[in-house]
């Protein structure tokens, strides 16, 4: 379990998961930047080839450069979520990421 923040962190996490996404996924609709770190929306397909294929690469790609996360569902399963920690060093690891 990740620790809280404060909600002027969760803010600045929010705008750089944004610009992670927007440089990524070149605005994917089914992924969103959260104060705690991107949301995937998977619906009822859990298996549908968009929800494989990006929640493997930003599964690879968060290990890949040691950035500390988790995954979990939302409570109704309808959201796989990346809980990002939210220090300075991870948040600096996302924002330097090249593609």
């Amino acid at each position: 379990m990740l620790k809280r923040y404060p909600k002027k962190q969760k803010a600045t996490a929010s705008q750089i998961f944004r610009e992670f996404l927007d440089k990524k996924t070149s605005g994917a609709y089914r992924m969103y930047p959260t104060g705690y770190g991107i949301g995937l929306l998977i619906g009822d397909n859990e298996d549908h080839p968009l929800v494989v294929k990006w929640s493997t690469e930003l599964h690879n790609l968060f290990k890949k450069n040691k950035i500390k996360f988790y995954n979990e569902y939302s409570e109704k399963k309808n959201v796989f979520r990346f809980r990002i920690d939210l220090t300075e060093e991870n948040l600096l690891k996302i924002k330097n990421l090249k593609f």
